[in-house]
């Protein structure tokens, strides 16, 4: 996981979903953090807006932690 997307995806859940941003770590899941998986598809929504290619895996779930969200879903993405 690069720092930048780290930084990224902290920002999103602080601005668009209201995380405290000392409850967020790469081990955090998101549903520890009160993602639901409707947050989840918002939330891949925001990233491949961000990063101006779409996210299509549908594997993503509120269970993984920030870490393993992250690989997973900007794998295959443009950085």
């Amino acid at each position: 996981m690069r720092a930048t997307d780290y930084a990224g995806i902290r920002q999103i859940l602080t601005s668009d979903f209201d995380v405290p941003a000392d409850r967020i770590t790469p081990q955090s899941t998101l549903e520890d953090l009160g993602v639901d998986s409707l947050g989840v598809v918002e939330l891949v929504d925001i990233l491949g807006e961000q990063r101006g290619a779409p996210i299509t895996d549908t594997t993503l779930r509120p269970t993984m932690t920030l870490e393993d969200f992250l690989s997973t879903a900007l794998a295959g993405t443009a950085p």
